[in-house]
């Protein structure tokens, strides 16, 4: 048994996690109000990133805070939209590929009775 805890803040990992058995998702729990880690885990549900409300406890401006914000909001956004492509075209291709099997099923079985006469 292959065993390991990943600390990621991807969201790729974490549906990965979502739809494969054998993986699970969990996260460090984390006091928004305080700006403070909670140091308890939660099994079953993907965290969040506290990066930018932890760099806002530490002193960057809240001007620094919220262009970052904008720019990892945009960032999902193209992420997203990519995925979606990739979920179409890899459907696309699937069922392409589910037609050409289906054809080569019916070439095969009239080979046979072409044979079988």
């Amino acid at each position: 048994i292959c065993e390991e805890l990943e600390s990621q803040q991807t969201d790729n990992l974490k549906t990965f996690a979502d739809n494969t058995d054998g993986f699970i998702n969990g996260a460090m729990l984390y006091d928004r109000q305080h700006l403070q880690p909670m140091y308890r885990l939660e099994i079953g549900n993907p965290g969040s990133s506290f990066a930018l409300d932890i760099a806002y406890k530490m002193g960057l401006p809240r001007d620094v805070i919220d262009k970052a914000k904008e720019i990892v909001d945009e960032a999902k956004e193209r992420v997203e939209a990519a995925n979606a492509e990739a979920s179409k075209a890899a459907k696309k291709a699937a069922e392409k590929v589910a037609d050409e099997v289906e054809d080569v099923k019916a070439e095969f079985v009239d080979d046979k009775k072409d044979d079988e006469k």
